[in-house]
């Protein structure tokens, strides 16, 4: 299982890769391109963390890079957010104004189809 961690690395820094990537029409695509990945890291990060025998063979500096990793994509992941709300704020006036004085909520047209 030593092995988990550099593959956890990975997936982390190739999302971190595509959160630092120009933005354009295929850029949601290829960061849901990144959740198998993801989703699987997360299952071996819970395996880690329950099983004391796994986590004989690591050290604190493995540990230590994966939480800065993951700290950082983190701050990539919130600061992507945020400029997302901020347009969406910019964009909304399209929408007229609530009566609170904030911009309505735009409208979308569209679906979503979600498979699980």
């Amino acid at each position: 299982m030593r092995c988990s961690i550099p593959r956890v690395r990975e997936t982390v820094a190739a999302l971190r890769a595509a959160l630092l990537a120009p933005p354009d029409e295929m850029a949601a695509e290829r960061l849901a391109a990144h959740t198998p990945a993801l989703q699987n890291a997360a299952l071996d990060l819970e395996r880690l963390r329950n099983d004391p025998v796994l986590r004989t063979g690591l050290t604190r500096e493995e540990l230590e890079a994966l939480a800065r990793e993951l700290r950082a994509a983190a701050r990539l992941t919130a600061q992507g957010l945020e400029l997302a709300r901020g347009m969406a704020r910019l964009l909304a006036p399209a929408a007229g104004y609530g009566q609170d004085g904030e911009p309505a909520p735009l409208k979308l047209r569209g679906t979503l189809l979600v498979r699980g």
